[in-house]
């Protein structure tokens, strides 16, 4: 594990990402009932919340871009078929640096015994109104990493 990644870990672990992504996944285990949510839904639930993510034209997602010095780090959150799952990106302008991962990805190195915790990997909606649930609770645990991250980014660059 590089630095970069121990930084990444270490802020999910400050904010007890993983037992709370367990809690929220535990909640909506709704797969026989599953519900696909549409891009219209996901842009109406965006905006009754003030939160200022970006629609992906093309695929099934949404995500918010940051910049730490010359580091980007993208926040993006997929929905498809009643599943939702989020990851994180990292990157530099020179390619020097570049992370993909999955949220899961990160519990499963954090909790060996994740995937026994969990009824299914991802929180699954039935409807709009369980989606905004899911989707709000995902973006609270980002905004928890994020202020993590960004007052640890300092001392990370000093190393």
């Amino acid at each position: 594990m590089n630095n970069l990644e121990k930084l990444i870990t270490d802020c999910l672990q400050t904010v007890n990402f993983t037992n709370r992504y367990i809690e929220i996944c535990n909640s909506y285990p709704y797969y026989d009932e599953r519900k696909n949510i549409k891009k219209a839904e996901i842009k109406q639930i965006l905006d009754s919340e003030n939160l200022d993510f970006k629609i992906s034209g093309n695929e099934n997602c949404f995500f918010k871009d940051y910049e730490f010095g010359d580091l980007n780090m993208r926040f993006l959150i997929g929905y498809k078929s009643g599943f939702i799952d989020a990851l994180i990106n990292f990157w530099n302008e020179d390619q020097t640096i570049q992370l993909c991962g999955g949220l899961i990805t990160y519990c499963k190195y954090i909790d060996e015994k994740f995937s026994e915790k969990v009824k299914y990997r991802f929180p699954i909606s039935t409807n709009q109104i369980m989606a905004k649930e899911i989707i709000l609770k995902v973006v609270g645990l980002h905004k928890d990493f994020l202020y993590e991250f960004d007052s640890q980014w300092k001392n990370y660059l000093q190393q």
